[in-house]
Order: C-alpha cells, then sequence, then structure tokens
C-alpha cells in the first residue's frame, strides 16, 4: 500500500513487524528513523523524512496492519495558551488604510528555538481557534510585522494533504505525476491576521508577499521547488474573501473521509499555482 508517498510493500512491513518484535521498548521516533534508513526514505535535501515515515506508522496501526508502542511524548503545541496566561509580545492594536500602515514584513522564523518561533507560537495560541499546530511534515513558519506598530500576525506552510480529489481534478494529474510532484505542493495550513488590526486589504497584501518568496524559502531550506500552493478555509468561520482577493482559485470542498475525520465539516479549498504543473 502506498502512504506518505512510500510503498509499503511486504517485505517493509514485514521488517516493521520485525523491528517491533525484537525491540518491543523501541520508541515511535527512533523506529521512523530506522524505517527511513532501511528504505532510504530521503528529501532532495538528504534528511530522513521522518515526519512522512511516523504519519504512515500511525496509518498502519490505525489500520492494524501493526502495533506501534504507547506514544508517551509530550511536545510543545500541547501546552496552550492558557497554562501561560502572560502574553510574551503585546499585537498592534490599529484601524487605518493599508496605504496608511507604512511597511508590512514577513520575517521567516529560522528555527523553533528563536525568539521568532516563540513569539509567533504565542500569538497563535492567543488568537487562532487551531492554535500553533501541530504543522505535518516539512514547514515554514512566518511573522508579519510593521517597524511601526508591532506584530500583525503570523502564517505556517507544511507538506500537503496525499490524497485531496477537487485538487487532483482542477490540476488533472495522473496517478504518476501525482506521486512525482505532490512534495512539490505546499499548504498555507495557518493564516493570522490579529483580530486588533483592523486594516482592509492587509490579509490579501501579506498573501501576495507570501506567493512571492515561498518558493525561494522552501527550495533553499528543503531542496525542493514549489509549484502549488493550497490551503483550508473554514466556511463557518470566514468565506476566504482574503484568498480571492489574492488570486487564489477555490476548487471545491473537501468530501467523504477526509470531512468524516473533521468535526467541524468540510472545508473550502484553494490553490496558487506558482509555474506550470507536470500532468502525465
Amino acid at each position: 500500500m502506498r502512504l506518505c508517498g512510500l510503498e509499503f510493500t511486504p517485505p517493509a512491513i514485514d521488517l516493521i513487524r520485525d523491528t517491533l518484535a525484537q525491540t518491543p521498548s523501541i520508541s515511535r521516533r527512533a523506529l521512523s528513523r530506522r524505517v527511513c534508513e532501511s528504505v532510504g526514505w530521503r528529501a532532495a535535501n538528504g534528511n530522513l523524512k521522518e515526519m512522512s515515515c511516523r504519519k504512515a506508522l500511525l496509518a498502519l496501526h490505525r489500520q492494524a496492519v501493526i502495533e506501534l508502542p504507547a506514544s508517551c511524548a509530550s511536545y510543545g503545541f500541547q501546552k496552550r495558551a492558557q497554562t501561560n496566561p502572560t502574553p510574551l509580545v503585546e499585537a498592534a492594536e490599529l484601524g487605518c488604510e493599508l496605504s496608511d500602515l507604512g511597511s508590512v514584513q514577513l520575517q521567516l522564523v529560522t528555527s523553533r528555538y528563536c525568539q521568532r518561533a516563540r513569539v509567533r507560537n504565542d500569538l497563535m495560541d492567543r488568537y487562532h481557534h487551531l492554535g500553533r499546530g501541530p504543522l505535518c511534515g516539512a514547514q515554514i513558519r512566518y511573522l508579519v510585522s510593521s517597524p511601526q506598530y508591532g506584530y500583525l500576525g503570523a502564517l505556517g506552510f507544511s507538506s500537503a494533504t496525499w490524497s485531496l480529489q477537487k485538487r487532483d481534478e482542477q490540476i488533472g494529474w495522473s496517478d504518476a505525476a501525482h506521486r512525482a510532484n505532490l512534495q512539490r505542493v505546499v499548504c498555507n495550513s495557518r493564516f493570522l491576521i490579529v483580530p486588533t488590526v483592523r486594516v482592509p486589504n492587509l490579509a490579501s497584501h501579506v498573501l501576495g508577499q507570501c506567493v512571492a518568496r515561498i518558493a525561494d524559502d522552501w527550495k533553499s531550506r528543503y531542496g525542493i521547488e514549489p509549484v502549488l500552493l493550497e490551503t483550508f478555509v473554514d466556511p463557518q468561520r470566514c468565506n476566504g474573501v482574503s484568498y480571492r482577493a489574492a488570486n487564489w482559485l477555490y476548487v471545491g470542498q473537501t468530501s467523504g473521509r477526509r470531512a468524516a475525520q473533521n468535526a467541524q465539516g468540510p472545508k473550502d479549498i484553494f490553490i496558487y499555482p506558482l509555474s506550470l504543473l507536470q500532468k502525465s
């Protein structure tokens, strides 16, 4: 079976089962590293694709193909804002026209341990209904700021959804093209303009800045040049007007299994082609 872009053959599954039987105390992280090393599962930059592997292993576990050890990890994203009621930074508070705002900057978060990461997580936990994460697979984060007014918002980009019917129908991908190109699709997983910032057209302006630089930033970090951006908008919360204004294309809604897994219902799908897509 194919999961997260890798074909899990019977010998590969037997290897996983043997590893679990021989070392029952192995952690899920160590198991994913061992699997990646055994099958040569690496990204274009040479790094092991551990996050994709862990997601695939969890899928195998849920299908009762393998039995993973219990997860005892505690991650930073599980510690939500209520455990730290004191804000790390003050977000901007203003209302004006975009032309009056002055410079709007995208600040790349270079490490999860840097000050920008802490600020970004703080803003997301306080103001975004989904919080900071987790994000899946490869990822890049940005802060949105103004030298004059301070922090305006934040964004997160991550690996694309493996199976998305409406997206794939719009592109017209064959199965081979899908397997070859999915790693070049990037998902805008989080987008926040803090609610105290009331500036018409700011959101679409920020999306335009992202479109202009995400391909270079992603290629610099992962050695892969994206060709398509995707995102999901909850129609119960907003209508996606900022994406439409930034020339993203609405292609339909999530359906089937993905919608069933999300108690909040189906999401609107928007895509933005960064370059021509190989369809065959």
